[in-house]
């Protein structure tokens, strides 16, 4: 089985990167394969202010309705 798991924690040291390290060493234990995204460490830009077709507001925030 192939796992993917979605960390978003700006601290290495957090209780929550604790949490995916154990969760990743079990799933090898378990024999499936897992794959870590640390949101913060990829840079992920949650807003999408990367060229899209967003249309935004001149303080760059995308609006929550039209």
């Amino acid at each position: 089985m192939r796992i993917s798991i979605i960390l978003a924690h700006p601290d290495r040291q957090s209780f929550n990167h604790a949490i995916a390290r154990t969760v990743l060493e079990q799933i090898a234990r378990n024999g499936h394969h897992a794959s870590l995204h640390d949101l913060y460490a990829e840079n992920f830009e949650p807003l999408g202010h990367h060229g899209g077709n967003h249309e935004s507001a001149s303080n760059g925030w995308i609006p929550a309705c039209s």
